[in-house]
């Protein structure tokens, strides 16, 4: 159990260093795994466990030097009269 705990942690300190590298700071995981398969030919983890180990040391927020989304409400529009949508 101890000697998993090692490996998964080793694994973590890996994903965090490769999420952290220019060539994928501004990518999500959901396009760094496919891009290091495709590119390099390396299979480092599941989409799914590069989120989990970058929500665990606090890093799924956004990277890079790139603007953050913005949130904005829908619009809303109101047809008052015939052939208006």
């Amino acid at each position: 159990m101890i000697g998993s705990k090692i490996h998964g942690h080793c694994n973590a300190i890996w994903l965090t260093f490769i999420v952290s590298n220019t060539n994928y700071k501004v990518l999500s995981p959901h396009q760094i795994v496919p891009k290091l398969h495709d590119e390099e030919e390396h299979y480092i983890a599941f989409e799914s466990t590069m989120y989990r180990v970058l929500r665990d040391v606090d890093m799924i927020h956004h990277r890079g030097r790139t603007k953050s989304p913005e949130r904005r409400k829908a619009s809303m529009h109101k047809a008052t009269g015939p052939k208006q949508v």
